[in-house]
């Protein structure tokens, strides 16, 4: 998806809001107590409940299953037939590997503190096969920094069940040697914390500490 058109009203102190032809990138810049918290605050709960008058999107498909959800190019939230198709596509639970057509929230207090351990158990399913919550990308930085680092370790301790399941059933089968040729499950993590975070490294997963260093 991508915002053309972003129009609101009555978020106080903000009376109105109005602006069009938007880039891929928008900078809402001004003094401090002027309102862009709660302007911002207040676009993400409308993408939430897509509910009330005040504020409306003309929003445009960037792929074939979202034209074809919307029906067309592009929708206009202030019509209520295209608003109930945007619901259509936002409130539709995903698997983690495959979430698109979203909103992530990025708050100004970015601050991650007091992550809780992941609760121990032998076994875990493959996190690239949990459906996720249609609005988990709507929560804060830290709850979702929480998320993927639990999914680190999940992905680590699922594979090392699967890698111990299949030697047990090779050697019950008679067989004296195993094919080691398998992916390092930390690999896209890294590929994506060098991209966000380079030139920083990560290098590895500790799951006795649960850290990531």
């Amino acid at each position: 998806m991508r915002i053309k058109e972003i129009k609101a009203q009555g978020i106080l102190p903000v009376t109105n809001f109005q602006i069009d032809n938007l880039s891929d990138l928008v900078v809402i810049a001004g003094p401090n107590g002027v309102g862009k918290t709660r302007l911002i605050t207040g676009l993400i709960q409308y993408f939430q409940n897509l509910s009330g008058s005040n504020i409306s999107f003309v929003i445009e498909a960037t792929n074939n299953n979202e034209e074809n959800i919307f029906g067309k190019k592009e929708i206009d939230t202030s019509i209520p037939q295209d608003a109930q198709k945007l619901t259509g596509l936002l409130q539709i639970n995903q698997r983690r590997r495959n979430l698109k057509s979203s909103i992530v929230y990025f708050e100004s207090n970015r601050s991650i503190q007091n992550i809780k351990a992941l609760a121990f158990q032998f076994e875990y399913p493959d996190p690239w096969e949990e459906q996720l919550g249609w609005n988990v990308s709507f929560g804060g930085l830290a709850n979702r920094w929480q998320d993927t680092q639990h999914a680190i370790f999940k992905k680590i301790q699922s594979q090392k069940s699967s890698i111990a399941a299949r030697a047990i059933q090779l050697k019950r089968d008679g067989h004296q040697a195993m094919n080691l040729d398998f992916s390092d499950p930390l690999t896209p993590f890294r590929k994506a914390f060098s991209q966000l975070l380079g030139p920083k490294v990560l290098a590895n997963a500790d799951m006795q500490r649960q850290v990531l260093t």
